[in-house]
């Protein structure tokens, strides 16, 4: 798994050497989500290339409904933070 992935010191190029099947999106991110474009774009940039590698992703740091929504309609599947429980480790499939 890719830790705060968007906002950490992961090159393109690396991602062919790990071996992983999780991108963790910073909540960072998830945070700037609403209000921000270049967060929202980044966040369907990770999507889109999470998608074209097989990879899943999982959002950090959800704390609103709205939020979760947007998520959604980008294709994210899985999530975490506040607005599901207190925090875990394991994440919550958004169905």
């Amino acid at each position: 798994m890719i830790d705060d992935f968007g906002t950490g010191r992961v090159r393109l190029m690396d991602l062919r050497r790990f071996l992983v099947d999780t991108f963790k999106i910073d909540r960072f991110l998830i945070n700037n989500l609403l209000a921000d474009r270049v967060s929202h774009d980044a966040v369907d940039l990770i999507l889109t290339l999470a998608t074209k590698l097989n990879k899943k992703v999982v959002a950090e740091g959800i704390e609103k409904a709205a939020q979760v929504d947007r998520l959604k309609a980008l294709g994210c599947k899985f999530g975490q933070g506040y607005f599901f429980s207190k925090p875990s480790k394991l994440p919550r499939q958004m169905s």
